[in-house]
């Protein structure tokens, strides 16, 4: 494959607002051997006029305008546009920072089973002040685990080998607008290994317009779907409104109430039971899995009396008599919490400095 080492791909969509921000973290990377390619989805703002003042100063940089077609028309145009070996992703209103590229780029040529590949985030607010820390899970079987029902990956941090995309036909879907990351990061670790790295390398704004916000319902709705699917994949049958409830659970205090919520909370077993034989997974990532829902559903919200039965019988069927990978997961759990305030608190003392 000839072309520079990494293809950088954006696409826009009125985002006169952040794309200078966005466009010149790469420009500024310490890693030069790339190309920057932005799509603009038929931007009415000043989105173009930005970009082309960018252009004009580092040929690096390379705009695809369109008549506006929608997130995953663009974000394939692009994809066809990528020559580099590796292809990092960044969305137009996150940035990254200046390293991001060279360490990237330095893992996966140190690890050629990785063919995708992220990191932990700094959530940012409009004045690019840190709020908070996103980190992920970063190995191979417990970003697998994550992906039955949720998206372990940011965007704007996600870089992948361009090669295996290319050998396996592997784009973005239209089936799944909204989540078409979510669809394709799932897909492509059909063909090799994922991982999160834990320093943070990008940023990840945090504002009302971006899709995410705007959009909430379709994001959800198209996820559901994505989880289904990965579910299906290791024989596993939810509808989409009891993926919709587990994918809510994950996120929230779990409520246990109507007997629809008391039978699906009874199926976590079947969950657990089925990650723990799958190929992939490790003893510890399935004990893992297996205690972080023993808590949640021994901190469900019991709303009857059949709510608090299925509660007290599932906490005991999934825990047993034993506290051991009780207490393994709640250390887990601690280190990772230590891990995230050293993270924010190194933040801050720079922030400090720099006044």
């Amino acid at each position: 494959m000839t072309g520079p080492l990494v293809s950088v791909l954006i696409t826009a969509y009125n985002s006169e607002r952040y794309i200078a921000r966005a466009v010149q973290s790469i420009l500024s990377q310490t890693l030069v051997e790339f190309d920057l390619i932005v799509v603009d989805d038929g931007s009415t703002d000043n989105t173009l006029e930005i970009l082309n003042g960018f252009q004009q100063r580092d040929q690096r940089l390379k705009i695809c305008p369109n008549e506006h077609r929608g997130i995953v028309p663009s974000a394939n145009q692009g994809l066809g546009m990528c020559s580099g070996k590796y292809i990092a992703r960044l969305d137009a209103d996150d940035f990254s920072l200046p390293n991001r590229l060279e360490i990237q780029v330095r893992f996966l040529e140190a690890h050629p089973e990785i063919v995708i590949l992220g990191s932990s985030v700094f959530l940012v607010d409009d004045m690019d002040q840190v709020l908070n820390v996103s980190v992920p899970p970063s190995s191979d079987t417990a970003i697998r685990a994550a992906l039955l029902l949720d998206n372990p990956f940011s965007t704007s941090a996600v870089m992948m080998r361009n090669m295996v995309l290319q050998d396996n036909n592997i784009s973005y879907e239209p089936f799944y607008l909204h989540a078409e990351d979510y669809d394709l990061w799932s897909r492509l670790l059909d063909f090799g290994e994922g991982c999160n790295l834990t320093d943070p390398l990008s940023c990840r704004r945090i504002h009302p317009e971006q899709r995410s916000t705007r959009e909430m319902d379709d994001c959800e709705a198209y996820a559901d779907r994505v989880a289904c699917r990965n579910l299906e994949k290791i024989g596993l049958s939810f509808t989409t409104d009891e993926v919709r409830t587990l994918r809510l659970w994950e996120r929230k205090r779990p409520v246990l109430e109507a007997e629809a919520e008391c039978r699906l909370a009874n199926r976590i077993i079947d969950l657990c039971e089925t990650l723990k034989v799958q190929s992939w997974v490790d003893s510890q990532t399935a004990l893992l899995y297996k205690s972080r829902w023993a808590l949640k559903i021994f901190s469900a919200r019991a709303r009857s009396w059949s709510g608090f039965k299925t509660k007290i019988q599932l906490f005991i069927k999934l825990n047993g008599t034993k506290i051991d990978f009780l207490v393994m997961y709640l250390r887990k759990r601690a280190s990772y919490l230590k891990m995230r305030r050293m993270i924010l608190n190194a933040v801050q003392y720079n922030n400090h400095q720099r006044r």
